[in-house]
């Protein structure tokens, strides 16, 4: 399994404490960062947001 996809699969680990954060503190958006890939001499970032923002909702495919 590559790296990327073992740091994806760690937002399954998160995604409940999110949602709890945002309800019991009632903001409008939660984010934590599950990791970092270097490919090449790139970075990408791996994050899981969760958001009740219509502004920063992305189109579903």
């Amino acid at each position: 399994m590559s790296e990327h996809i073992k740091i994806a699969a760690q937002a399954a680990d998160y995604i409940d404490g999110l949602f709890v954060e945002i309800i019991e503190g009632d903001h409008d958006d939660n984010e934590v960062l599950l990791g970092t890939v270097l490919v090449g001499n790139k970075s990408f970032q791996i994050q899981l947001k969760v958001t009740a923002n219509p502004d920063d909702f992305m189109d579903e495919c």
